[in-house]
């Protein structure tokens, strides 16, 4: 907080003088949030299917808005909490599992996100934009290093009588990555959910430039959207405060963006998905309090 404190002060000249020239452009920003809730919502339920789960729907979307409510209002991925509560209590799963397939997702998100922000640097460079840089050999180091993980066949350790508590987490964790794996039809599936939501984020970064009047191409809102993602490894502060808006700045200097509108974009994000989750809120509390059992035939989430 108080190195955002600093950067306003340092430019505040700069932020005098920001203004919304494009109000209807809010319209379409809101509709790639929750495009992206979505999305995100059904990624989840893709990866959980392997082990058993059939989300439905409306759980689907709920747990990805208490999720994201959740990130926001406190440090350390609150979100993940209410999943792993409301997975344990209405489908009986057990923590290592979750957490076997929240790496899964993971592993999937940054993968499409490093490929695409490899790829849109290229584009760049290629164009003259900007040239090829040390985040353009991150993003491609990471693609080979979640490659060579996705290809990674674990052995299952074999359950020991007495075994230690650690062993037995480590076992059951190497268990359900290896189930979720296993299930190739469903990684292909979460793949396009998580290349949606890579998309509707790419989006709303666009839509939030555009907003303040800056003129922005998808190609380098995709690079922008690719770092900024990097936000979520982090997760000392609620959704990344302060991480998440100096990530955007980084990538908004390396392609020539100015970093003031870089700033107040990735304020206008946190804004308005606060905002939209805050809303929704009361009726997914209510969709998940009930249990999800209030489905119709066949509104489960497409395998």
């Amino acid at each position: 907080m108080t190195l955002m404190a600093l950067f306003v002060a340092r430019n505040w000249d700069e932020f005098r003088q920001l203004e919304i020239t494009e109000p209807l452009l809010l319209a379409p920003l809101v509709a790639a949030a929750a495009a992206n809730l979505f999305s995100n919502g059904w990624l989840m339920a893709s990866i959980l299917r392997p082990l058993g789960i059939a989300l439905n729907r409306a759980e689907a979307f709920s747990l990805s808005v208490l999720n994201r409510l959740g990130n926001y209002v406190a440090p350390f991925r609150l979100g993940a909490s209410v999943r792993i509560v409301y997975l344990k209590n209405h489908y009986e799963l057990p923590v290592t599992r979750f957490l076997a397939s929240m790496t899964a997702t993971y592993v999937i998100q940054y993968g499409i996100s490093s490929l695409a922000g490899a790829a849109a640097l290229a584009w760049l460079a290629t164009s003259g934009a900007t040239d090829w840089n040390l985040l353009g050999w991150g993003f491609v180091l990471a693609v080979i290093a979640l490659g060579l993980l996705v290809a990674w066949t674990p052995r299952h350790p074999e359950a020991a009588e007495g075994e230690g508590r650690l062993r037995r987490l480590l076992r059951r964790f190497v268990e359900g990555w290896a189930t979720i794996r296993a299930g190739r039809g469903d990684l292909a599936i979460a793949a396009w959910w998580a290349l949606a939501t890579y998309g509707s984020f790419t989006l709303m970064t666009f839509f939030e430039f555009r907003v303040l009047g800056v003129e922005i191409g998808l190609m380098e809102a995709a690079f922008v959207t690719s770092v900024g993602a990097l936000t979520g490894l982090v997760g000392i502060t609620p959704a990344g405060l302060g991480i998440a808006e100096g990530l955007v700045v980084l990538a908004a200097s390396t392609i020539g963006l100015p970093i003031h509108v870089a700033f107040a974009a990735a304020m206008l994000q946190r804004v308005v998905v606060f905002l939209l989750v805050g809303v929704l809120s009361p009726y997914t509390s209510a969709v998940l309090a009930r249990g999800g059992r209030a489905r119709i035939a066949g509104d489960e989430v497409s395998s």
